[in-house]
Parts: C-alpha cells; structure tokens; sequence
C-alpha cells in the first residue's frame, strides 16, 4: 500500500513550461538513469473536472488522454506503450512490458478507492502537468489525491511539475491569484468563496517555498521585481517565500539540496 512506503530523500522536478530545455532533458534523464523500471502516475489537470474517463475507450476525451499519455510517456524515456487503456483497480494504464508503465487515476475516485487505485499503480514518478492550477488544487484536496502524491514523494518517487503542477507542490497556491487569467470558480462548478487561505495551501514539499510560474510570459511585468512584490503584498505569500520560474527554467529540489537551472 501507498502508506507503507519506506521513506527516501525526496526527488522533485519545478518547471515552469515542462521540460523545456537541453539542461532539464540532461538533468531528467540523469535521474531516470537511476532506476529500471518506470511506473508513472501522469495526473493532467485538463481532464480533473470529475468526471470518469474509464469505461468510455474511443470516446474523443478518452481518445485524447491517450495522446496526452504518449507525450508524457516520451517524457520519461518510456516508448511503444500501445494505444489500450487497461483498467486496474480504478487506474487506466498504458504499459511498455520491458520497461514501464504509464496510468492516469480516474477523477471521481476518492478515499480508500484513490489509494487503492495508486497501490496497483506502484508509483515511483509522478508528472503533475499543466492547466488551471486552482483546478488541480481543488482535485488534489477533495480527492485525498494530494496526500498520496506527499507520500509518493517521501518514499522517495521522482515528482516532476509543469506550470500548475509545479506551483501545488509549494507552501501556497495563492501566487496563482497574481496574474487574474484563471477561473477560481472552475466555470462556476465551485463557489469564489472557496479559496479560503486553508483550500490554497499546496503540497508543501519545497520546504516552506511556494512557486510562481511564467515570469517571462504573458506580459513583461510577470517579470518585474516591482509588480511581484505588490502582488506579493496583495494576495501572499511573503515574497522572498517565492521561487520565481520563467519559462525554460528549472529547480531541482533533493532532499535538502536545491539547485536552479536557468534559460539556455
């Protein structure tokens, strides 16, 4: 089981864009090369809108969940793991038979079913990917999901975040609040007034540190040590609090190292 898992030093991957860049494919692979058999748990928070995938193989969605699937698989090194969805226990897999294994946790599970379902998975890499991060947070809670992703990445499993995916696994979601361009009320599926300090807390595996993505995109003043510190001081957290993330960068956080990898 998820609980039983022996703590580890833990391996985490922030990106701001996913893998982006030469130095985070060398850095990735390198801590690939660490071990054989790859099973990764891909959590895309585009299809988190609670409602099950499983059971609808052909269906458009399920159809690009698969492709979503292959890319991240590639990701990892992990090729040729078929079309199939194969359900185990509440998990839709696509697997590689030498080499590894790919599966997605159905959304609509919670609880013991959700532990369950990461159990028969036997993560030992996670890739939270990118999307509407108040969406991601909002599964993470309610499904109990985000406490088996914590206890993934104590035991020691490679946890790699893109954008959204990054910025869950900080102290704080709240920098999400700074640029205004997502939907906190998930096209009215949840009240504005949800997003209480306590519903923004992350993940908090970057020892207090929380993560602000694409600080070069969108719009120059992401990137503008003034404009960050009055969004700071308006919607939290601290700022020096804050890992700070363009487009292309990286931050490798294990155990009580961190190292930065920036633009090339």
């Amino acid at each position: 089981m998820v609980a039983d898992m022996v703590a580890h030093a833990q391996r985490i991957l922030l990106t701001s864009d996913g893998v982006s860049s030469p130095l985070l494919r060398e850095k990735l692979d390198a801590l690939l090369r660490e071990t054989d058999e790859r099973r990764i748990w891909y959590i895309p928070t585009s299809f988190l809108d609670g409602s099950s995938l499983l059971g609808s193989e052909g269906q458009p969605r399920t159809q690009e969940l698969v492709a979503k699937m292959h890319q991240i698989a590639k990701v990892f090194r992990l090729d040729d793991v078929g079309n199939t969805l194969q359900e185990i226990d509440g998990s839709a897999v696509l697997k590689n038979e030498r080499y590894g294994t790919i599966g997605f946790v159905d959304p609509v599970l919670g609880g013991d079913a959700a532990q369950l379902a990461v159990s028969a998975l036997k993560p030992n890499a996670v890739y939270l990917d990118r999307g509407n991060t108040f969406a991601l947070q909002h599964y993470l809670r309610e499904s109990g999901c985000g406490a088996l992703v914590k206890q993934c990445a104590q035991a020691g499993a490679l946890v790699v975040g893109a954008s959204a995916g990054s910025v869950v696994l900080g102290k704080s979601v709240s920098t999400t609040f700074w640029k205004g361009r997502k939907d906190p009320t998930l096209g009215g599926r949840i009240a504005a007034e949800y997003w209480t300090e306590d519903a923004a807390n992350g993940l908090d595996l970057l020892r207090g540190s929380s993560v602000f993505v694409h600080a070069n995109a969108h719009h120059p003043e992401h990137g503008n040590a003034e404009w960050q510190r009055q969004k700071a001081a308006a919607h939290g957290p601290a700022l020096d609090t804050v890992l700070l993330l363009a487009d292309g960068e990286g931050v490798l956080m294990r155990g009580e190292e961190k190292q930065f990898f920036p633009v090339q």
